[in-house]
């Protein structure tokens, strides 16, 4: 219905005053005119259509750019009424944003991210979302911010899915947003509390995020525990996921304990040599490596091959790869080689190569040339790893920072050293703030620095 001017100054002197009231806090005359300007757009919007109304309360619970339409549907199996009108189809999300867009609340996201098969998103000035956020939500509401949180743990991908990086890398700041609401919205100890959790453990585990995701994990083991009892699945793959976690962080005998239940449990349910306890068994291998005892490593993981066998899984590509990395500890380096050659030929089961794992086997085919002598094979195979990563995951991630590490050893060991300092440095500084300044890897990185300051240090004195 068109509104007269007399009738629009009314609506402003109105909810001006309001604002007044509400919002004393705001700084500037300018922010309360804008305030007061976007309050009267809203009332426009109510009156013409509630579901864009409330679309634009909810969004003060995810970031203000990107929100896509696939994402918002994964909620809605659960959601409200109105939330299921607006996600019924893209035909009625589109109508509901697009009268947002008509009141300059809104705007379609002209940017270049990726989205696959997904629809382009829509986006707000961050200004604006500052006052979906204060006024439009000046009392938080609990169920809408649950209600985002559904939608952005429903949609996140796995890491066995094609490209998850992709879609997790635009989810980020959705993610982010969730996880500052969580922190503050009283929920249930249940299943979905759970669940969610969880959800948003795996998502900042594969960004490298290790002790953040951790806490998540332990909430998600304690729920479920609570819900479906401590040897449910779900409760042991949660207590899988802190098992990994523990074992990246160095914490070895506290990662066995972990592993040892999990399988146990697994055993429990299923019998013994059931394919669900296979991520633990792998697990255990891993940290049998970790802490010196090689033999008992390459039992578990031949154990895993040997259970793989009746039920291939993603478990045995990483037993191969984990077997050839014990090879090239103990020297075997052509034996190694050819456990990598056979991952990336694809002879066991089908490997994707843009697969971001298949760089981690990359690297170290890489390692397993350089230390047979095939120099330029090794430097070749670093770059494109480094590219890889560099592409898929960012610069600051663990797996990047891991392949910049190997890089500048390469360089070191060849000469490079001014190439290897810069690279040991950032990787330095990459490790630091994301394990910490005692995690073994960062202390790693500092030895391999300092040995490269005092080769140096010898040679400018000579």
């Amino acid at each position: 219905m068109p509104t007269t001017c007399a009738e629009y100054l009314q609506m402003h002197q109105t909810s001006w005053l309001r604002l007044q009231a509400s919002t004393p806090s705001l700084l500037s005359y300018e922010n309360r005119r804008l305030y007061s300007t976007w309050d009267v757009s809203y009332a426009q919007v109510e009156r013409q259509n509630a579901n864009s109304a409330r679309l634009l309360r909810l969004w003060a619970y995810f970031g203000h750019e990107d929100l896509w339409f696939e994402l918002l549907q994964k909620g809605r199996p659960g959601g409200p009424t109105w939330f299921q009108d607006l996600t019924s189809d893209v035909i009625e999300f589109n109508k509901a944003v697009r009268l947002l867009c008509d009141y300059g609340l809104v705007e379609a996201d002209t940017s270049s991210k990726e989205r696959g098969t997904e629809s382009r998103g829509y986006g707000m000035h961050s200004c604006v979302h500052t006052w979906t956020t204060h006024v439009l939500n000046e009392t938080r509401d609990d169920d809408m911010a649950q209600l985002a949180m559904v939608c952005v743990a429903s949609y996140a991908p796995n890491s066995r899915q094609p490209r998850y990086w992709v879609v997790q890398r635009r989810m980020l700041q959705h993610v982010s947003r969730c996880l500052a609401a969580m922190a503050l919205v009283k929920m249930p100890s249940d299943g979905e509390t759970a669940w969610i959790a969880n959800s948003f453990g795996h998502f900042l585990a594969d960004q490298g995020r290790l002790a953040e995701a951790e806490p998540f994990f332990q909430r998600a083991v304690q729920h479920w525990e609570i819900a479906l009892g401590p040897d449910h699945t779900s409760t042991l793959s949660a207590l899988q996921a802190l098992g990994t976690i523990s074992s990246n962080q160095g914490r070895d005998a506290e990662a066995r304990l972990v592993f040892e239940r999990v399988v146990q449990g697994f055993e429990t349910v299923f019998g013994p040599g059931n394919p669900a306890a296979l991520g633990a068994v792998n697990g255990l291998g891993v940290v049998y490596h970790q802490m010196g005892q090689p033999a008992k490593a390459e039992a578990m993981w031949k154990r895993l091959l040997e259970e793989s066998e009746r039920a291939p899984s993603h478990h045995r590509l990483e037993a191969i790869n984990n077997l050839g990395v014990m090879y090239l500890t103990q020297g075997q380096d052509a034996k190694a080689e050819a456990m990598f050659q056979r991952l990336l030929q694809g002879k066991d089961t089908e490997f994707n190569p843009d697969h971001i794992t298949t760089f981690e086997v990359m690297n170290n085919l890489a390692i397993a040339y350089f230390r047979q002598g095939q120099i330029y094979r090794a430097e070749v195979m670093f770059g494109q790893v480094l590219r890889g990563r560099l592409t898929s995951l960012g610069p600051n991630h663990l797996s990047t920072l891991k392949a910049i590490y190997k890089l500048g050893c390469f360089y070191h060991d060849h000469g490079g050293d001014a190439k290897a300092k810069v690279m040991f440095e950032y990787v330095l500084q990459g490790r630091e703030a994301v394990l910490g300044p005692d995690h073994p890897l960062t202390l790693e990185v500092a030895a391999m620095l300092d040995c490269l300051n005092e080769d140096q240090g010898r040679v400018a004195g000579a």
